[in-house]
């Protein structure tokens, strides 16, 4: 159901000058090997990215399982800790997103500057600001 869902709400947005480019050369290659039109190329292309987003989203579902953040947090700061002053870019997480939070905090508490992305309009570029 919502894999479906996530399929019909798929859209192309020109504005996106860099996704078009990278669909288009996607599209002149399925043009080349399998003698396909544009259209039909790209539509081929559109629905892959769907299906795989969709399984993506799917896949990610168990990572917001209680306990996940603490584990991640432990696994980072004994396993592959970042150097001394170090900055971290992190996000702030949606939906079934692992939740980094308690991470970043750890980080931050150790010395490291957090950065968190800014979300400008559609078509501008992404900024970070400090936590």
């Amino acid at each position: 159901m919502q894999r479906q869902r996530l399929c019909r709400l798929r859209t192309f947005h020109p504005r996106l000058t860099a996704q078009r480019a990278y669909s288009d050369r996607s599209s002149r290659a399925l043009i080349a090997i399998f003698g396909l039109d544009f259209t039909k190329a790209r539509r081929m292309i559109a629905d892959a990215k769907c299906v795989m987003r969709a399984e993506m989203l799917h896949r990610r579902g168990g990572f917001a399982l209680a306990g996940a953040a603490a584990a991640l947090a432990d696994q980072v700061l004994t396993r592959c800790r970042p150097p001394p002053g170090a900055t971290i870019a992190g996000f702030w997480p949606m939906g079934d997103e692992i939740d980094v939070r308690p991470l970043l905090r750890a980080l931050h508490a150790r010395g490291h500057p957090v950065l968190l992305p800014v979300t400008p309009r559609r078509g501008l570029p992404l900024r970070h600001r400090t936590a």
